[in-house]
């Protein structure tokens, strides 16, 4: 939803301004145009105008697949900065290690916590698929999980593991209040209402922080830990983007600084290249 609100927002801001400028057709987009809209398109920060002027060179994009401007008319509209790049954060050893520990926990909301940890960090699973996922989300009887992604809407079947399937069946049968409530994790206070997703965080950082490790990644940290794991173990990128419900595999590419073995692989010679300058 946030993300179709900032669309409509963006092109709004677009158009309005192509309509006070007198343009009432594709036919009167022109780069001149566009520069004009850039230069008057004022924003508090460098992020939020960039932000903005994504969304609207996606939309230039759209009308020129649909051949009602040039195909290149979103080159028109600049970036003020380049995006930024980082290694994503991942769990370490240690951090997966207290996580396992805690499912040693048999109290009621320690068999909740290790059901909602074994979803993320064994199967990728989001933390808002976790706190949605119903009852009958469980097909049992084919060892699999069937849901409709909350941020995409794309449907998604997937086999559980044995321990992830173990870990629900324990705390379903053992540590869940009795409730006519449809979804897996409830709170354990009446009216047993489904969890949030800041339950989810607060719970992986109060394991962390017990065992004295630093986190700063959220519940989503599984998810890039899982992916991580895979492409480690030899999974092709196609594969690691049907696990993960991805529509495609262009925005796996953050994952690959995470294999350090393989990218050891990679590094260009720097024979040849004569290097000028003094000291740092």
């Amino acid at each position: 939803r946030s993300t179709l609100d900032m669309d409509r927002s963006s092109c709004t801001r677009f158009l309005v301004f192509l309509q006070e400028k007198g343009v009432s057709g594709t036919e009167g987009i022109t780069p001149k145009i566009i520069k004009e809209f850039h230069i008057q398109d004022t924003h508090s920060t460098i992020a939020g105008k960039n932000a903005y002027g994504c969304r609207i060179r996606g939309f230039l994009r759209y009308l020129g697949r649909l051949n009602l401007v040039p195909t290149t008319l979103e080159l028109a509209l600049i970036s003020e900065s380049a995006p930024r790049v980082k290694i994503i954060e991942t769990l370490d050893a240690q951090q997966v290690e207290a996580i396992r520990n805690q499912t040693m926990d048999n109290s009621p909301m320690g068999m909740r916590m290790a059901g909602m940890f074994s979803l993320g960090l064994r199967m990728g699973l989001r933390a808002i698929d976790v706190v949605q996922m119903k009852l009958t989300d469980i097909l049992w009887s084919e060892s699999c999980i069937r849901f409709i992604q909350q941020k995409t809407g794309v449907p998604l079947r997937l086999p559980f593991p044995v321990e992830v399937g173990n870990y629900l069946y324990r705390y379903i049968m053992e540590g869940r209040p009795e409730t006519d409530s449809p979804y897996v994790f409830v709170h354990h206070r009446y009216p047993y209402a489904k969890v949030s997703t800041t339950l989810c965080r607060k719970a992986l950082n109060q394991v962390l922080g017990k065992a004295g490790c630093k986190h700063s990644g959220g519940f989503h940290s599984f998810r890039r830990t899982f992916a991580s794991d895979l492409l480690r173990a030899g999974n092709g990128i196609t594969i690691i983007a049907d696990v993960l419900g991805h529509s495609n595999n262009q925005t796996l590419g953050e994952y690959l600084a995470t294999d350090e073995q393989r990218m050891r692989l990679c590094p260009l010679s720097l024979s040849g290249i004569k290097i000028q300058g003094g000291r740092l």
